[in-house]
């Protein structure tokens, strides 16, 4: 799932994107360039470069294999808490001061 959004960043110190709860690995990519992965928390990326300008960002969750193995073949090693998948999270813009 690609979540996408142009944002107006605000003038001043590059912010970081600090994307909360997510389910899954993650690609965040700003105005066509990777500017991190992930696939353990904290999922907080630097924005180099974006202060005081209109960027898009295009963040990427690649979901785990768990949901497809529950529905396909019920399996007794697919949990719960693992079925989820997404940004869950508050997505956040941090702007140091």
């Amino acid at each position: 799932m690609t979540y996408s959004r142009e944002v107006e960043v605000p003038a001043g110190s590059d912010p970081v994107l600090d994307l909360g709860r997510v389910r899954g690995s993650v690609s965040v990519v700003v105005d066509g360039e990777c500017v991190g992965e992930a696939f353990c928390p904290p999922y907080r990326f630097q924005l180099p470069g974006t202060a005081g300008r209109l960027v898009r960002l295009d963040v990427t969750v690649n979901n785990t294999l768990a949901p497809y193995l529950a529905e396909a073949t019920p399996t007794a090693w697919a949990f719960p808490s693992q079925l989820s998948s997404g940004l869950l999270g508050s997505v956040t813009l941090r702007i140091r001061d």
